[in-house]
């Protein structure tokens, strides 16, 4: 159970579920659960330091200039029953301002930094990883894609403005509900074809839904799920929550598919957290040639159900790989001119 827990970074809610056993032959002993315990506890500990990390960092952007808001991370944490429970990873912060403006600024402190289409390394904060997002997510087919970055910033004034309150009594700008029923289903999307998603994300979503909507809420979602062409893949997803996860039928979005989730289900358990665990595309050698081709082999095998996204992906690798030999040359051009 520990191992599994490991593989699928929830450590903290399986521990959690082992303290309410308090009677019966299936209580763990101390000794039983040592090794959870000392983890837990990192966890705790870990949790509170992301924590006044991810405030400090949007104040810090706020006294630069730009509004910003905490991803994923500490802002699901506070969903949690226990908001020291789960397993944290980096700050992914959402910073507004235009594209170039945003990397100018982080490259003015770490020029050799390196970004992606949806974000840039700022290794600012000692021993945590810290993500500035250009944009929340993306999807690989490029026509989908569109409609959702204009979603993100029709949204985005009011994720700038949303703060809840953290577990020491200080405040954390975090996006509403609304916001992340659709920003965090397409983010276990993007990740379900890019490489593989574990149950942590799951988990995420399942206390996210717990928060509750109103009718009106659910068909909005749904309106930008069909415009998105994810329906299929939220059927499936609806389907781990409520078989794998016990999630009550009155917060689902949607019908379960079980087909469709089973799929997914497949993927969780053999690939774990972020698909690390998965021994099918482990290859003995590394490239960025390698790491295309392994990839590609991977979508393959959601063509028949997930055509759009499965095809878009080789599309938008190479579509990435141009965009930084482009941006390779005009950086190599502008040192060339200063020089001069």
């Amino acid at each position: 159970m520990l191992e599994f827990a490991q593989r699928q970074a929830i450590v903290g809610v399986f521990f959690y579920g082992m303290k309410r056993i308090s009677s019966g032959e299936n209580k763990p002993t101390d000794d039983d659960v040592l090794e959870w315990m000392a983890d837990t506890s990192m966890l705790g500990k870990r949790n509170e330091e992301l924590f006044n990390r991810s405030a400090f960092a949007v104040e810090a952007f706020r006294k630069e200039g730009f509004r910003s808001c905490v991803l994923k991370g500490q802002g699901n944490a506070l969903m949690y029953p226990d908001p020291l429970m789960r397993t944290p990873g980096d700050i992914d912060i959402w910073v507004e301002g235009e594209r170039e403006e945003i990397y100018n600024y982080v490259k003015s402190f770490f020029p050799d930094t390196h970004d992606q289409y949806h974000e840039i390394h700022f290794p600012i904060l000692k021993g945590i990883i810290m993500e500035v997002h250009y944009t929340p997510c993306f999807l690989n087919n490029l026509y989908l894609n569109k409609r959702l970055q204009k979603f993100f910033s029709e949204q985005a004034d009011e994720q700038y403005r949303h703060f809840e309150q953290m577990p020491d009594g200080g405040q954390l700008c975090m996006p509403t509900n609304g916001f992340n029923r659709v920003f965090q289903m397409a983010h276990i999307m993007k990740h379900f074809f890019s490489g593989g998603i574990g149950y942590r994300h799951f988990i995420d979503y399942y206390y996210l839904l717990k928060r509750g909507f109103t009718e009106e809420e659910r068909l909005q979602d749904l309106s930008v799920f069909k415009e998105l062409r994810m329906m299929k893949f939220v059927n499936g997803v609806m389907w781990v929550l409520k078989n794998n996860l016990g999630l009550a039928d009155e917060f689902l979005l949607v019908e379960p598919d079980s087909k469709i989730g089973s799929m997914i289900e497949q993927e969780i358990v053999v690939g774990g957290d972020f698909g690390h665990f998965d021994p099918r595309y482990r290859l003995p050698v590394r490239g960025k040639l390698i790491s295309f081709g392994r990839e590609i082999y991977r979508d393959l095998h959601f063509v028949k159900e997930f055509p759009s996204e499965s095809l878009s992906r080789p599309v938008f690798l190479i579509w990435h790989q141009l965009r930084d030999i482009k941006k390779v040359r005009y950086s190599l051009q502008k040192k060339k001119g200063l020089s001069k």
